[in-house]
């Protein structure tokens, strides 16, 4: 890949007065036409520093001699060419110039910004080499999978497949009654989730003669439904299973253990769907300037370079890619004017983003870091003050 160069600064060689000048062209002769010297080429190797002037520019008169005159950096002869050490132009091919050097570098596009497709030393972006490159949610530079960030660059999280710290096991299905639970740990008798084909039951208490043993078999009392105890096929106490369906809050293990037909990670919902829980907040008005300075500038610089498929720069561009815009990971806009409850923004900033319907993905910001409940609040009234 080749992008335009850039220039910085001044591309013409200079000589000590008093100088004879031999050096350059005696040190060029015995390392076949291109100059060693550092001063010859301050920013050799180093991207982050200026090129050393324009590669593609004006033809020194005896660039092409074979002998490093005072106005160029090299002379290789007929050897010079932009993909070798010394460019057409009698110029010392550094990284940053907008040309690639042939086995030396895999690309030069000419600038430092890293999270493009071209990073440090001139190499293409790749998942593992710590710059967030276009398509990456993460990039910590390492090989270790059950970290904070997996090595296909997306934030670890309980249901990826991989175990992370903080989990006992996590098998990356939805099934609660195997031998990982949803909550990525091991199942056992009395985590209140009945173990397929190993558990009769399990009441997630210590009491024997309830219906449900200590062991998790069913025994000491028979069951019922009106006997204000879990036992039996029951979901929760005396509903689910073969008994009554359970109200909102209530335990279920599917959706018809539910008045209301949704069963949401083993808890029955409201009909019209879960709504978002946040802090106590004071009513106040804010606008879009005061809420991203106040709580996303700063703390989502990542979107800056389109991460998520969600880029903005600004207050301004920040509005417009989240105001009536379609949430990628859930069934409702990213922010709906007036509506926290309707905006995926502000489920994903309080960590609540699995409560959505269709709700997944990593919490905003990245790295599990939440914003102070002040900055939530800051969100959480510019949705309301939205007309």
């Amino acid at each position: 890949m080749v992008l335009l160069p850039f220039a910085c600064g001044d591309d013409e060689a200079t000589t000590e007065p008093g100088s004879t000048g031999a050096s350059v062209s005696d040190s060029a002769a015995s390392t076949g036409g291109v100059a060693t010297d550092d001063t010859a080429n301050p920013t050799s190797g180093d991207p982050s520093g200026d090129p050393t002037g324009d590669p593609t520019g004006e033809v020194p008169p005896n660039c092409g001699d074979g002998n490093v005159d005072p106005d160029e950096q090299c002379d290789a002869g007929a050897a010079n060419s932009d993909q070798g050490a010394c460019t057409s132009v009698c110029k010392n091919a550094n990284c940053g110039d907008g040309l690639v050097e042939a086995g030396k570098e895999e690309c030069d596009d000419a600038n430092v910004n890293y999270q493009d497709d071209c990073v440090a030393g001139c190499k293409f972006a790749t998942c593992g080499d710590g710059f967030l490159a276009p398509g990456e949610t993460c990039d910590d530079g390492n090989d270790i999978n059950d970290d904070d960030c997996a090595n296909d660059c997306a934030p670890s999280s309980c249901g990826d497949g991989q175990t992370q710290i903080g989990e006992a096991c996590d098998d990356g299905n939805e099934i609660d009654g195997d031998d990982c639970l949803n909550t990525c740990q091991v199942a056992k008798c009395g985590d209140k989730v009945v173990h397929t084909g190993v558990e009769e039951c399990d009441d997630g208490n210590v009491v024997n003669d309830d219906g449900c043993t200590n062991a998790c078999t069913l025994g000491g009392v028979a069951p019922g439904c009106d006997d204000k105890l879990k036992n039996g096929d029951e979901t929760d106490i005396d509903c689910g299973g073969s008994c009554g369906p359970c109200v909102d809050g209530q335990t279920c293990g599917g959706n018809d253990d539910c008045q209301s037909g949704a069963c949401k990670g083993g808890v029955c919902e409201p009909k019209g769907g879960p709504t978002l829980m946040p802090g106590n907040c004071a009513e106040a008005m804010v606008g879009i300037d005061a809420a991203f300075a106040g709580a996303i500038m700063g703390n989502c610089g990542c979107h800056g370079g389109g991460s998520g498929g969600l880029m903005f720069n600004d207050a301004a561009t920040f509005k417009a890619a989240t105001v009536n815009v379609k949430a990628t990971n859930a069934d409702m806009n990213r922010i709906t004017p007036g509506k926290i409850d309707e905006s995926y923004l502000l489920y994903k900033v309080h960590g609540q983003q699995a409560n959505a319907p269709g709700g997944g993905g990593g919490q905003m910001p990245l790295g599990g870091m939440k914003l102070a409940d002040d900055k939530l609040c800051l969100l959480i009234n510019w949705v309301k003050s939205i007309k």
